[in-house]
């Protein structure tokens, strides 16, 4: 647990240091949602909303993931590898980056809000939407760190975690679109809430059973 806290602390030190880093990403997240407002100002539908904004989180978190990897060099992975078990260098990963995509989130619904008012914005319950958020946007960073470990084991690292990030992600942004509707339009699945934590606890489990097996040449 000490060594899990002290590279979840040393992720933060290193993204804090390496301002132009961090705030690319925040940088990102604020074009997404300048540009939705720039192409129309007055659009008020809810369903386009929670689209957009499921959409850009996606894309915010798959360039958190690139950052990482351009982080990352091999010599630094090698460094990592003979100081901690590959267990609780995989999980220290996913609790950062599942933390990492969930404040983008939280700064891109600010944003929105901010942009278009709050006309639209009739949540059924405050709490049960900031739940949404939250599961949503771990489970995406959980599934695209587990997709980037296994892309850092490749030639093309960029491809692969592409291609397998929108795979493991697509039950994920099923389910987010579903319950964020439920809760500002009230149109819930049953299956969305059992579907969005599942894919919170498996790429969890499955990391930590795969990960040892990965993560040396």
């Amino acid at each position: 647990m000490q060594k899990w806290w002290r590279l979840v602390s040393h992720e933060f030190t290193m993204d804090f240091k390496s301002r132009h880093v961090l705030w690319s990403v925040v940088l990102f997240a604020l074009a997404c949602i300048y540009s939705l407002y720039l192409v129309n100002p007055d659009l008020q539908d809810t369903q386009m909303f929670i689209s957009f904004g499921v959409l850009s989180a996606l894309f915010s978190g798959f360039h958190t993931m690139q950052k990482d990897q351009q982080r990352l060099s091999k010599g630094q992975l090698i460094y990592w590898y003979t100081l901690v078990a590959p267990r609780t260098f995989i999980l220290a990963k996913m609790t950062y980056n599942a933390f990492f995509v969930v404040l983008l989130n939280l700064i891109q619904c600010i944003l929105i809000i901010f942009y278009f008012g709050t006309q639209w914005f009739h949540p059924s319950s405050y709490a049960e939407l900031i739940l949404a958020i939250l599961a949503g946007s771990s489970a995406m960073g959980i599934g695209l760190t587990m997709a980037s470990s296994i892309a850092q084991r490749t030639q093309q690292p960029t491809t692969i975690l592409a291609i397998l990030g929108f795979a493991l992600l697509l039950p994920t942004l099923f389910a987010f679109v579903t319950i964020l509707s439920g809760v500002l339009i009230g149109h819930t699945h049953f299956l969305a809430w059992p579907l969005i934590i599942i894919m919170n606890v498996i790429p969890f489990l499955l990391s930590s059973i795969l990960f040892p097996y990965l993560w040396r040449d």
